[in-house]
């Protein structure tokens, strides 16, 4: 993508992202099922992956039950990878978002107001044992909790230790795992660049996991390990 077309698309990326962001919010206020925030999000979604020249292939999502809520765990490459999995995932999508997020005018406002789940990091624990309610509500809505597990984008080909929080969540609200395998989407955006490369990105979506009485770091271990295995079979298929 030359460098025209990619500032033209960054800015139109830019205006439309705070376009839906005022739309979530207005629907908010007389949409307390959250069905219109979720339509805005993949119309949001949709464009954005249109626009930065990113396609999508998708393995394994017949194994999400659309009756159910899960703790969504997937590895980081890019900001593109929210777009691919709010465009793949059969469920309505919450994120576990860092702090600095929510403080973007009107895309953190709209963050809060559909019901996305905002974290600090540097509290720790301490911050995650006040989400509990929110997750609550969130499943009582029929939503999924997204979560990041590295906590920061990985280079392609690269997977960062998992945090524990997705886990720690999962466990206190009694919510199976669901492993998300993603590559390709840091070679169309890679982190900390703003420079667009069409590509493929490519995603695997595998068997949930039940909690049971494995501790957190055992199933932290194992979802690290079927998301980085799953990952590199994808990368050489």
């Amino acid at each position: 993508m030359g460098p025209i077309r990619n500032f033209l698309s960054l800015l139109v990326i830019a205006l439309w992202t705070a376009a839906c962001g005022a739309a979530a919010i207005l629907t908010s206020f007389f949409d307390k099922s959250g069905r219109a925030a979720d339509a805005i999000t993949r119309n949001w979604a949709g464009l954005v992956a249109a626009l930065s020249g990113l396609k999508i292939t998708v393995e394994g999502a017949e194994v999400v039950d659309r009756n159910r809520s899960y703790v969504l765990v997937a590895n980081h490459r890019s900001h593109l990878d929210t777009i691919a999995l709010v465009l793949t995932c059969p469920l309505p999508l919450r994120m576990l978002a860092k702090a600095e997020l929510f403080n973007i005018p009107i895309f953190g406002q709209a963050l809060a107001r559909v019901g996305h789940l905002r974290v600090d990091r540097r509290q720790g624990r301490t911050d995650l044992t006040r989400l509990g309610p929110a997750v609550r509500k969130m499943v009582d809505a029929g939503r999924t909790l997204c979560v990041f597990a590295e906590g920061s984008r990985q280079p392609e080909g690269a997977y960062g230790e998992f945090k524990r929080g997705a886990f720690y969540l999962a466990r206190q609200n009694g919510l199976p795992i669901l492993p998300v395998s993603i590559v390709g989407t840091g070679a169309v955006l890679p982190p900390k660049r703003l420079r667009l490369r069409p590509g493929t990105a490519r995603l695997r979506y595998h068997p949930p996991i039940e909690i049971s009485e494995q501790n957190e770091d055992e199933l932290r271990s194992q979802v690290f390990e079927i998301i980085r295995r799953g990952g590199r079979e994808l990368e050489r298929s």
